[in-house]
């Protein structure tokens, strides 16, 4: 029945102002449109990524240095050694002087390219080590901004959802509305052809008692005729 309608209209009415209030405080809490989350996620792949390369690079590295260390120690020795040796122990040979040169000549041009690769080894150590702990930091800073961005994915799926629950709601309130107004006008013209039935039905009792009162006339008028004669 229409007061039936009418409190399901006020319902939905107090139920589209509490969606508004939600949707309102959702609103709050989500900011404006920043990176999104999967460009966060795509980061931390090419990240960890780079990381795993640098750790496999910083093995390498530091076996590179400590066979280089073991090398350059090696070759010292020998500098040191070949002096005292009667015979050399690589060619088997009686130790001159020109042999000892020859041997200090060679050494040093090996100690010199492995102390410039124990250098650049040690520099690309150092540089991996910076670039390790930049990358950490970096990650550690983006799972935080995943962390906050999945529960913001969530506000905002909340958000959209009482959005189109509001919009489910007003579109169900407007049909109410529209069959509420429907039924008023048909209500209004209805009124009016009962009211043109009532006039009618109020003409016509009217003019029955003008009828008796003009029939009474007649009759008294009748009887004083009749007398007069």
């Amino acid at each position: 029945n229409v007061q039936s309608r009418k409190s399901h209209q006020s319902y939905l009415s107090d139920m589209i102002t509490s969606l508004h209030n939600k949707i309102n405080d959702l609103s709050k809490n989500i900011p404006e449109e920043g990176e999104s989350l999967e460009s966060v996620q795509k980061k931390l792949v090419s990240l960890s990524s780079e990381l795993s390369t640098l750790e496999t690079k910083k093995v390498q590295l530091a076996d590179i240095i400590s066979g280089s260390r073991r090398e350059i120690s090696l070759i010292e020795k020998i500098k040191r050694d070949i002096k005292e040796l009667d015979s050399c122990p690589v060619c088997m040979r009686k130790v001159t002087k020109d042999h000892v040169e020859k041997v200090h000549e060679k050494s040093d041009a090996d100690l010199a390219k492995l102390k410039n690769r124990l250098t650049n080894s040690s520099d690309d150590l150092a540089k991996s080590d910076s670039r390790i702990s930049e990358i950490k930091s970096e990650i550690e800073n983006l799972n935080r901004e995943e962390s906050s961005l999945k529960i913001l994915a969530v506000h905002r799926k909340n958000l959209n959802e009482k959005i189109a629950e509001r919009k489910k709601i007003e579109q169900e309130r407007r049909a109410v509305t529209d069959e509420l107004t429907s039924f008023e006008k048909r209500a209004a013209n209805l009124e009016i052809e009962v009211n043109k039935y009532l006039n009618i039905e109020k003409l016509y009792h009217e003019m029955k008692e003008e009828l008796k009162d003009m029939s009474k006339i007649r009759d008294e008028h009748e009887k004083m005729t009749m007398d007069l004669s």
